[in-house]
């Protein structure tokens, strides 16, 4: 466990905030205000803030598989999942920095690792999770695209493609999840000035789905951070198996302390 605690400290709390996750969230919720979907259009000038945040949110109103890498302090975290809002459902498997295998059904989680010392699947009760858990805050999906509720300036550089600025200070304010919220608080406070003015980059699709968002914040703890998160998949059918009895052992008290 001392292991795993070392090196998970090596990850900023804004890449944990990255894992893709379906629970307690609304799947229209991006982490912003709500708004209106609005059909993709190559008028630049009919470009704004709110048609980003409606293509995010129409990209997580179902099934979608997600990829994120996190690149910070010279380490890098690949997320790669499938998720079903509706279902509370999602499976991920995370390479790299914190290696870890998860499953989530309902109010159950499953974690496999190399670094909590067993070869069985850790059975964890969200219940039981502190209000404050960073595994809490890290299996609500919409924080992997919660800054676009600080997008300040975009356009359009080619048909589908965009560039711009995000306030994540803005992005804080504004979200109505408490755990994206959290996220957002706390890579402001790690940015410092530098959280006003973050360039990022975005696609979005001929159904006005978003399927690329990029953002690179510079940190006092980890220098840059720069994260990239991909969707596709949409519709496609996700479910979830929980491991079988004998594969699995129930998280120790330490386990929810360190989580």
């Amino acid at each position: 466990m001392r292991r795993a605690l070392n090196l998970a400290v090596l990850v900023p709390a804004a890449a944990l905030a990255l894992l893709a996750g379906c629970n307690n969230s609304s799947p229209s919720d991006t982490g912003g205000t709500a708004t209106t979907p609005a059909a993709q259009t190559s008028a630049a000038s009919t470009i704004t803030p709110e048609t980003i945040t409606a293509a995010s949110q129409k990209s997580l109103a179902g099934t979608v598989h997600m990829v994120a890498k996190v690149d910070a302090a010279g380490q890098s975290l690949n997320i790669d999942g499938d998720v079903n809002p509706s279902t509370n459902d999602l499976s991920m498997k995370m390479t790299g920095a914190l290696p870890m295998d998860m499953l989530v059904t309902g109010q159950d989680v499953y974690i496999k690792s190399s670094l909590f010392g067993v070869d069985k699947w850790l059975h964890v009760d969200i219940n039981k999770l502190k209000a404050t858990s960073a595994l809490r805050q890290s299996m609500d999906f919409r924080s992997n695209l919660g800054a676009l509720a600080g997008v300040t300036e975009v356009k359009e550089t080619s048909p589908g493609s965009y560039e711009g600025t995000v306030d994540l200070n803005k992005a804080a304010a504004q979200s109505n999840s408490p755990t994206v919220k959290q996220s957002m608080e706390k890579l402001v406070k790690d940015a410092g000035v530098n959280a006003t003015n973050v360039p990022f980059t975005a696609k979005i699709d001929s159904e006005g789905r978003l399927t690329d968002f990029t953002y690179t914040v510079k940190t006092s703890s980890a220098g840059e951070i720069k994260t990239a998160t991909t969707m596709s998949d949409f519709g496609k059918p996700v479910t979830v198996t929980k491991p079988a009895a004998g594969e699995v052992v129930e998280a120790p008290a330490q386990v929810y302390d360190a989580l």
